[in-house]
């Protein structure tokens, strides 16, 4: 399939999930990265879900994240003239509101934490492949950021689904995931090569 039809499938499944399942899987998407990963002295990109498009509550994640003292959490902000995330160092005291497209971002960060400094990223995303490459919204923001992480950083795709589907117009720009959490599974892709 095209990723112009993966979005549109996959777009409309999420929008029959009620709250209630949606919160059921992000929790059981939560306990697998929890019991799977160690974030102690990683420094860790998260995304805040958008609610009018059903992403995964990642919520739940920061909450853990919160209990690791020696993590660096930050958040990601849109800008939409470049399609670039800037992201801000999460703390007690930061604000988060919603964006005028519904995303959250915090709104008075103030430590900004570059790009090549992340050891994990969790990356949204609306369906993934069996490779590691997904199809997100095409606007090309992660793919942009993570093609500036380091070499050592592990990409950690958040589906709300448990399919894996053929993408049929991967391009060189996309950049394969290490991992993908599902609400029943954890994915571990081959690393395939890129030009990152």
């Amino acid at each position: 399939m095209l990723k112009s039809e993966i979005r549109t499938l996959f777009k409309s499944e999420r929008n029959i999930i009620s709250d209630l399942e949606l919160d059921q899987k992000s929790q059981l998407i939560c306990e697998i990265a929890i019991n799977n990963f160690n974030f102690n002295n990683k420094t860790v990109s998260i995304f805040l879900p958008i609610k009018k498009f059903k992403e995964v509550n990642t919520y739940f994640i920061l909450n853990q994240l919160k209990k690791y003292k020696t993590a660096n959490v930050a958040i990601p902000v849109s800008n939409f003239y470049d399609n670039s995330l800037t992201h801000f160092l999460f703390h007690d005291g930061i604000l988060i509101e919603e964006n005028k497209y519904g995303i959250p971002e915090p709104t008075n960060g103030n430590v900004v934490v570059k790009n090549f400094e992340f050891d994990v990223v969790f990356v949204p995303l609306l369906a993934i492949d069996y490779n590691g490459y997904r199809v997100g919204y095409g606007k090309g923001f992660y793919d942009r950021f993570m093609k500036d992480c380091k070499e050592s950083c592990i990409f950690i795709g958040l589906n709300i689904f448990d399919d894996q589907i053929k993408i049929d117009d991967i391009n060189e720009f996309d950049i394969p995931l290490d991992y993908c959490i599902s609400p029943n599974h954890l994915y571990k892709f081959k690393k395939v090569e890129t030009s990152r």
